[in-house]
């Protein structure tokens, strides 16, 4: 047989705020140069979350040379207009 109590408080649970993300535009065209050492393969990614950071941002959006979005440092870009999925077109 058991022995002892077990006393539970509970309250409602309250969901820490939701802080918008800030992203900006990484100022120069993305390509990855380093991407054929496997050893420095996310080094591009790094300094393009430092230049974030550096001006204030969570975040930058890569562009290629031509201006079409890529992506973020270290994430996928995407967004949602009224009941529609976007992304950047894979090509």
């Amino acid at each position: 047989p058991r022995e002892g109590r077990l006393i539970l408080f509970m309250t409602p649970f309250q969901p820490p705020p939701v802080k918008p993300l800030v992203l900006g535009i990484f100022p120069i065209p993305f390509y990855l140069c380093h991407s054929s050492f496997k050893s420095l393969a996310h080094l591009n990614r790094y300094y393009v979350m430092q230049e974030a950071k550096m001006r204030g941002f969570d975040d930058c959006v890569t562009l290629t040379e031509g201006g079409v979005l890529l992506e973020s440092a270290f994430g996928n870009l995407f967004w949602v207009k009224e009941k529609t999925f976007y992304t950047p077109d894979p090509s």
